[in-house]
């Protein structure tokens, strides 16, 4: 499937793969930039874990709520809207369930909320609209608290 992307957005906090060598940020920025696209790394403030423990609940999971009014994640989420409005834009994540992927949980939320139309793309190509997921996922955004699915690993926590 042809989805004429210009630019990949990595959204990984931290863009390396050890199973998968290939996925590393160096070598996808190069591979990309040779297939003629834009490779951004914008993990630091769109990655699923943010570097202060302040982000975080009590259990470990990143807390979606307070990561979605954090100023730096506000403005990076707009200036991917911005790109968006003359670029065709992908966010990559190391998840490939979308509906477990901060790309849905928050960035796609954000997103959405804020009147813009996402998709996602599942393995094979599959094209998933985000209320098709929403649905898939059991409509979590109505679940509190708004938080990580997965406890984070981080340097802060002890483990």
């Amino acid at each position: 499937m042809d989805y004429q992307v210009d630019v990949v957005v990595d959204v990984r906090t931290a863009p390396y793969c050890p199973r998968a060598l290939h996925f590393d940020r160096a070598a996808l920025r190069t591979h990309l930039r040779q297939l003629g696209l834009v490779y951004e790394d914008r993990g630091d403030v769109l990655g699923s874990h943010p570097a202060s423990p302040l982000l975080y609940d009590d259990e470990g999971h990143a807390r979606y709520d307070l990561i979605a009014a954090d100023p730096a994640f506000k403005e990076a989420a707009l200036e991917l809207v911005d790109l968006a409005q003359t670029k065709r834009v992908i966010l990559l994540c190391g998840e490939a369930e979308p509906a477990l992927c901060h790309r849905y949980r928050l960035i796609g939320r954000v997103l959405t909320e804020q009147g813009h139309e996402i998709w996602h793309i599942a393995a094979l190509g599959r094209r998933f609209s985000y209320d098709e997921v929403e649905a898939k996922a059991g409509h979590p955004a109505a679940t509190k608290p708004w938080r990580s699915v997965f406890r984070a690993i981080s340097p802060f926590d002890g483990a």
